[in-house]
C-alpha cells in the first residue's frame, strides 16, 4: 500500500493546526453577531403589534353631474346646503400579533379644512360583541375620535363618513398613540 505524504518545506504540524485554529475564530467572529442580528430581526417581526386602516369606498356622487341636473337637486344637512357629497369608509384592522389595549391617546381621523364632515360613525364590527364609541368633534376640529378599550388581534370595524366638499383619497389622516405600536 503506497501513501503519498505531501509535506510542504518548512511547515510543521503545528503551524498547520494554528492556521485551521484562526480561520474558525475569525469565522465565529463574523457569523455570530450576524447570525444574532437576522435572529432578533425576525424574533421581533413576529411578534408586533400593528393597527392599519385602509380606504375601502370613496365615492364623490354629484361630480360629473350635469350642472342642470345639479342645479334642480337640493341637499340639505341641518339647513345648510351640500354642493359636493362625499361618502368614504374605512376599514380599521388589528393586523398585528398582539392585542391592542387602552391607547394612551384614541386613534384619530382628522380631515382637511375644505372638508365639513356631516355624519361619521362606526356602521359594522367584528366581533360583533367589540366595544367601540366615536366622539365626533366641532367642525372646526377637523376631527373624530375612536375609542376603544381592547382590539385582539384580526378584530375590525367599519367607519362611514358622510362629508361636503373636495377631497381626495390620500388626505384623511390617521393617528394613535399606544404601546408597543411603531
Amino acid at each position: 500500500l503506497d501513501v503519498a505524504v505531501n509535506h510542504t518545506k518548512g511547515a510543521s504540524l503545528m503551524d498547520i493546526q494554528s492556521k485551521d485554529i484562526v480561520l474558525v475564530l475569525l469565522g465565529v467572529v463574523v457569523a455570530l453577531p450576524f447570525s444574532i442580528l437576522i435572529s432578533r430581526y425576525y424574533y421581533k417581526s413576529a411578534f408586533s403589534k400593528r393597527l392599519t386602516p385602509y380606504l375601502m369606498f370613496h365615492a364623490t356622487p354629484m361630480t360629473g353631474m350635469s350642472p342642470t341636473v345639479r342645479d334642480r337637486m337640493n341637499i340639505e344637512f341641518k339647513n345648510r346646503r351640500v354642493e359636493n357629497l362625499i361618502e368614504a369608509q374605512f376599514v380599521v384592522i388589528n393586523d398585528g400579533d398582539k392585542a391592542l389595549r387602552d391607547p394612551i391617546e384614541s386613534l384619530t381621523l382628522k380631515w382637511p379644512d375644505s372638508l365639513r364632515v356631516l355624519d361619521a360613525e362606526v356602521v359594522r364590527r367584528y366581533p360583533p360583541e367589540l366595544q367601540v364609541r366615536t366622539e365626533l368633534g366641532e367642525l372646526a376640529d377637523n376631527k373624530m375620535k375612536i375609542q376603544f378599550d381592547l382590539l385582539n388581534t384580526r378584530d375590525w370595524f367599519i367607519v362611514k363618513v358622510i362629508a361636503d366638499g373636495r377631497t381626495t383619497s390620500d388626505q384623511w389622516q390617521w393617528s394613535i398613540v399606544a404601546d408597543e405600536l411603531p
